[in-house]
């Protein structure tokens, strides 16, 4: 694992083996690992001036997190953890959590606002009054129109759930669809399926505390067979691109269990609003689940993120 240092901003960040200085570990009353992560006050990125939060890819099978042999998932995955806000936590403006990625430098980078040609993302945030959603990067221009018009968009007027789709930024989907709760423990799982290149027929699924809380069946995650699940991307930071995201005071959220696995050859599953959509088997023996502490990690390149 390694610790980038930033001081004066994103470009003056150094990096030496260590582990983020916000990050730090202790154990459950049943004696589990617990990440604690914190956010200092005025905080808005891990390479903001004043810098706060983690963001680091962990790759379940690569030795060298530089090549492209040795991907997580050719097929599907799915990202499981428990996260507990501060008690007295503030969501401000909003703020990412952990997701999966893969394409392009092997995930590495999908964000920030970066063309998400060649590469995906999909990580949760939290809104305005701690309300939840996927935040994806995709391909902009192959997606369904049933992508960005599955929920009213946001930007009319934020009645939830609502949509927002940004030629230069991610896509946030299903805003609203949850809400979390500050001092709770939420159960998040996060499941993908990869289209077949020239196809819509990618699946993307998020259960919340075990409730299907939104979904789409149309997912465009590849335009070719190179581009594989290769990451998870444990991130978690307030932002957003300027210090309008920051929390006025310090803060901190936990996360523990947190699993990953690939999944097999997809089947079909009824999805709650009555339509039929690709569902994977999950593959959970004990070869593919794959723990926290288990993953080989590398720094992170990308730094700030959307700002709407």
């Amino acid at each position: 694992m390694t610790e980038n240092i930033c001081k004066g901003g994103a470009s003056k960040c150094i990096t030496r083996l260590g582990k983020y200085p916000y990050e730090s570990y202790q154990r459950g009353v049943n004696g589990e690992s617990i990440l604690r992560i914190g956010y200092p006050k005025g905080a808005w990125s891990p390479g903001g001036k004043v810098s706060g939060g983690i963001l680091f890819f962990a790759y379940p099978y690569k030795r060298n997190t530089l090549t492209k042999d040795n991907p997580f998932s050719t097929q599907g995955a799915t990202l499981e953890y428990d996260v507990k806000f501060d008690p007295n936590f503030d969501c401000v403006k909003g703020g990412k959590l952990p997701g999966l990625a893969g394409g392009r430098s092997n995930g590495r980078g999908c964000g920030g606002g970066a063309d998400p040609a060649g590469c995906f993302s999909v990580r949760m945030m939290w809104r305005r009054q701690c309300n939840g959603e996927l935040y994806i990067y995709a391909a902009r221009d192959k997606q369904k129109k049933g992508f960005c018009s599955k929920y009213r968009s946001c930007k009319d007027a934020e009645a939830y759930p609502c949509n927002i789709c940004n030629d230069r930024k991610g896509a946030s989907f299903g805003r609203g669809t949850f809400r979390f709760q500050p001092g709770k423990w939420h159960n998040i799982k996060l499941s993908l399926v990869l289209n077949d290149p020239g196809e819509s027929n990618g699946y993307v699924e998020l259960r919340v505390d075990g409730r299907l809380v939104t979904s789409f069946d149309q997912m465009v995650w590849r335009t070719n067979k190179k581009i594989n699940v290769e990451a998870i991307d444990v991130a978690s930071w307030f932002g957003g691109s300027d210090a309008t995201w920051a929390p006025k005071r310090d803060t901190y959220s936990l996360i523990k269990n947190m699993v990953a696995y690939r999944t097999g050859a997809p089947t079909y599953s009824k999805l709650s609003d009555g339509r039929v959509a690709p569902l994977s088997q999950e593959d959970v023996s004990p070869e593919t689940v794959i723990e926290y502490e288990d993953m080989y990690a590398d720094s992170a390149e990308e730094a700030y993120d959307d700002d709407f």
